[in-house]
């Protein structure tokens, strides 16, 4: 389901608005070793535009500014594109691919409507299994933020 961000400003100033800076916000779980892995791969991508990386945890302010509750949030990936749409899961994946030239083609191949159904009902799966995956992450996680 997609929404529409209805506010043109920001609470507190804390982060600008997409629609003002041209960038798109990425909503992720910081807390889940798995996710932060993940963000941490993108970030040291070069992107094709500019991506607001936020943790849900710690912006609760722009999350009720989007509309998007920290539940949500922490339930899956979410974008905010410049436009104010609001994609998850998937289509969350394929917009931040667009824009990571090493994943583009990703993000081309989910235009194709059965593949995209299959890598949604893959993701819904891996959602389910994600708290048992983190537990084992957890160990090893730690281990590499000492290197």
């Amino acid at each position: 389901m997609t929404k529409i961000l209805t506010r043109s400003h920001t609470i507190d100033n804390k982060v600008p608005n997409p629609r003002e800076t041209g960038a798109f916000t990425v909503f992720y779980d910081g807390a889940c070793p798995l996710c932060r892995r993940e963000i941490a791969y993108y970030k040291q991508q070069t992107a094709i535009g500019r991506i607001d990386w936020m943790d849900a945890n710690n912006n609760p302010a722009q999350l009720k500014i989007a509309g998007i509750t920290k539940a949500e949030a922490l339930a899956r990936l979410h974008v905010i594109t410049t436009e104010g749409d609001i994609l998850s899961g998937t289509r969350a994946f394929q917009k931040i691919w667009e824009t990571l030239p090493k994943f583009r083609i990703l993000a081309i191949c989910l235009n194709y409507s059965p593949l995209h159904l299959l890598v949604s009902k893959l993701y819904e799966q891996f959602l389910k299994y994600r708290p048992f995956l983190q537990k084992l992450c957890m160990p090893i996680h730690k281990n590499l933020d000492h290197l």
